[in-house]
């Protein structure tokens, strides 16, 4: 039995928004994988692939406003959304009292994002301070520039051991069955897992809110796949395995090299302790293409264009 090697699959799964999965039977023992050049990837089903929005917020402003948006340039306490073809604010936020730096974020509804800020800060409607380990959950009744809503405290870092410098929160995600991923911006040490600022934790909830109780347990450990040197600072997850990461600054791996404005990909196998899978050869978003250079998306989500 032979599959594919890793940098040959990776070569061959991407076609378009695409991804095919390939293994190889061989009774020749020294079958060394087919050539790519013969493989042709096919849309039986001729449907158009599922659009995707890429949501993010940028570390500094956008003074030239080189995104185009209406109301003028981003703001770190604004999100952004790309469609592929062009930029809309999303949140202003301003507009509800959030002046802070927006350093990681989740959509999760049509109606509903999670956050969390680079610094401690007071926000509307939230008893007490907001610290940044915390994450804050943001009710819409408008979006846009001129947003309005509701602010409440989601995820309370203090009550599950998040309380450390290190461990203030620089990446999101709300996992399809409640959980969440979470990376920060240095070594964390908690109940059930510890690691750095290249690696992801899972929390399991049992409670939310001012209240947080639950489960902690280590989800990438990316050392183990070559990301050792990076500080991931945002990252979103897309179907099985399938992760959206950007980094704190530029990033070099055998299959695939960015800056901190660009978005990477990475096609989990395992999980855990013994991290493995696959980095994909081409950028999910290329920062620079969009006059971005110097930029750093520093909170980002990837959602299917459903809504």
């Amino acid at each position: 039995l032979h599959r594919v090697d890793r940098r040959q699959r990776q070569m061959c799964i991407r076609d378009s928004d695409y991804t095919v999965v390939t293994s190889v039977i061989s009774a020749d023992p020294d079958y060394d994988g087919f050539d790519l050049t013969n493989v042709v990837v096919t849309n039986q089903d001729d449907e158009a692939p599922a659009a995707v929005d890429l949501y993010f917020s940028l570390t500094n402003s956008d003074s030239d406003n080189v995104l185009g948006l209406t109301g003028g340039d981003a703001k770190d306490e604004d999100i952004i959304v790309f469609d592929g073809n062009g930029f809309a604010r999303v949140f202003d936020g301003s507009d509800v009292g959030v002046t802070g730096d927006i350093d990681a974020l989740a959509v999760i509804s049509e109606t509903e994002i999670l956050f969390s800020l680079t610094l401690s800060a007071s926000l509307p409607g939230i008893s007490g301070s907001v610290d940044d380990s915390d994450i804050v959950l943001f009710t819409a009744t408008q979006w846009g520039d001129d947003t309005d809503g509701i602010l409440s405290l989601y995820f309370d870092a203090s009550d599950v051991e998040l309380s450390s410098d290190n461990e203030d929160i620089d990446a999101i995600e709300l996992l399809p069955d409640g959980d969440l991923l979470i990376s920060t911006t240095g070594s964390f040490n908690v109940s059930g897992a510890s690691g750095a600022d290249e690696d992801l934790l899972r929390f399991t909830p049992v409670s939310l809110g001012s209240t947080t109780s639950g489960a902690w347990s280590l989800h990438i450990d990316s050392s183990d796949v070559g990301l050792g040197s990076e500080d991931i600072d945002g990252i979103a997850s897309h179907g099985n395995g399938a992760l959206h990461l950007s980094t704190l600054s530029s990033f070099s791996l055998d299959e695939v090299s960015g800056d901190d404005e660009d978005v990477f990909s990475f096609e989990t196998e395992t999980f855990g302790v013994d991290t493995s899978g696959v980095f994909l050869p081409t950028l999910l978003f290329d920062g620079s293409i969009h006059s971005l250079s110097g930029e750093d998306i520093n909170a980002l989500d990837v959602v299917t264009a459903s809504w």
